[in-house]
């Protein structure tokens, strides 16, 4: 059975953090909590309605670098980040200022969980 992509991201981040390979500033406690926040089903399955967007980004970005430590790649390069579809006809200048903002917070907060990300070698 093919399982999708973000339960096999979350497999990869929940292993890492059991073999204690990943550490946490105490400077992000909200991706503390949503880490916390995050149920599994008896089958090992992840309940994705518990997986908030901080845990979402964590997920892109253990799996890049686990993607990356496995074929030994020496680059630096992060996961792309998920931007919410901009609209490109607007009916003012509010609505466009309204997708530079969310967009930015995105952006903010991968940069955060970033910032707060410790991948120890072995």
């Amino acid at each position: 059975m093919h399982r999708e992509p973000i339960q096999e991201n979350l497999k990869i981040l929940f292993d890492l953090i059991k073999k204690g390979q990943i550490k946490f500033s105490k400077n992000v406690p909200q991706t503390l909590k949503s880490l916390q926040r995050v149920r599994q089903h008896p089958n090992g399955s992840f309940d994705l309605s518990t997986v908030e967007p901080p845990v979402k980004a964590l997920c892109n970005l253990t799996s890049g670098l686990s993607n990356k430590n496995s074929q030994n790649s020496n680059t630096n390069e992060l996961p792309p980040i998920d931007l919410p579809e901009i609209e490109k006809e607007r009916k003012n200048e509010n609505e466009f200022m309204k997708d530079i903002i969310d967009v930015s917070n995105i952006v903010i907060k991968y940069l955060i969980l970033v910032a707060g990300l410790y991948l120890l070698k072995k």
